[in-house]
């Protein structure tokens, strides 16, 4: 990416570090949309994260950075609101395979505007896959969610100590 800062027909070029702090400080707004869409093609994954932590992004720029190889920018763009309209089944389903925790973990964390605001895949499914996982952290953070009761008598019966606790816990608040 070939980027230079041009004041009154004085330019110089720019590395990624100037384009990563330009990124952070370009105020979010509707106006500077077509400058974050070129920042998301650099080949700086701090760049990219910069830019997808931004409200005000354009769909395609939206749909360029769930396609990212870096999990801190699916993780971060999957946090607005932008980033999850623009989610459905076949984009989660490949999220899911990437196996990575903290992945997993902001989705978990988005789960009720990926099912319910935005409607981007249905709630069973995400569930049916996540509940299988075998890194506890993740079953523990699914069964602190608002997910349905079956799925928590599930994790109610986990080999893990923690996991089951916390599912118990949450079927007996489902009781009162």
């Amino acid at each position: 990416m070939k980027a230079k800062l041009e004041i009154n027909g004085v330019s110089i070029n720019l590395g990624f570090k100037t384009l990563e702090f330009i990124a952070d400080i370009l105020p979010d707004c509707e106006d500077n949309s077509l400058i974050f869409h070129e920042l998301a093609k650099s080949k700086s994954s701090e760049v990219r994260i910069a830019v997808a932590n931004k409200r005000y992004l354009m769909t395609e720029t939206a749909k360029l950075l769930l396609k990212d190889s870096s999990i801190m920018v699916l993780c971060q763009i999957i946090r607005t609101d932008i980033g999850v309209s623009c989610l459905n089944k076949n984009i989660l389903t490949r999220f899911i395979e990437l196996n990575s925790v903290r992945l997993l973990k902001t989705i978990i964390m988005e789960l009720d505007e990926i099912v319910n605001e935005f409607d981007c895949c249905d709630m069973t499914y995400l569930v049916d896959l996540l509940v299988q996982h075998q890194d506890p952290l993740i079953k523990y953070e699914l069964a602190e969610m608002d997910i349905p009761e079956c799925y928590l008598k599930i994790l109610a019966d986990d080999p893990d100590l923690s996991v089951a606790r916390v599912a118990k816990s949450n079927l007996l608040e489902l009781e009162d």
